[in-house]
C-alpha cells in the first residue's frame, strides 16, 4: 500500500483494488530495473574496455534512459489506477496535500527532511 493511502480510511474493497493494480505492475517493473541495470553495467563496462565508442556508449546510455522512462510511466499509470478507485471524498484529501506521499502542509516542518521543530535546528550563532 503506498504510503500516501494510509489516511484516507480505504475500505477492504479498495485496499483489495489497491494491492491487485500495485502487485499486477511488479513483473513489468522488475524486468524493466533488469533493463536499466544491464544497460548501465554495459556501459561501465565500454567505458573501461579499448572498445570504447562514443555511439556504443550513446547506445547504451539511451537504452538505460528508455527504461528509466517506462518505469516513470508504469508508476504514474498504476498511480492513475489506484486514484480511480478513491472517492470524491478521498481524492479532495488527496488533493489537499501537496504531492502524493508528502503529508499536509500544516504537519510538513521546514527543517533538515521535514523536522521543523528547534530539536533539529542548528545551534544560534551558525
Amino acid at each position: 500500500m503506498p504510503p500516501y493511502l494510509h489516511s484516507l480510511n480505504l475500505s477492504e474493497a479498495q485496499r483489495d483494488q489497491v494491492f491487485e493494480i500495485m502487485h499486477g505492475q511488479m513483473p513489468a517493473m522488475r524486468d524493466k530495473g533488469k533493463a536499466v541495470r544491464n544497460a548501465e553495467e554495459s556501459l561501465r563496462k565500454l567505458v573501461l574496455s579499448p572498445e570504447y565508442n562514443e555511439p556504443k556508449a550513446r547506445e547504451l546510455a539511451n537504452d538505460a534512459a528508455k527504461a528509466m522512462s517506462e518505469i516513470s510511466l508504469a508508476r504514474a499509470k498504476a498511480e492513475r489506477l489506484v486514484y480511480d478507485v478513491l472517492t470524491p471524498e478521498q481524492r479532495k484529501l488527496l488533493a489537499d496535500r501537496k504531492a502524493p506521499g508528502e503529508p499536509p502542509m500544516e504537519k510538513r516542518g521546514d527543517g533538515p527532511r521535514g523536522r521543523g521543530d528547534e530539536r533539529h535546528q542548528p545551534p544560534p550563532g551558525r
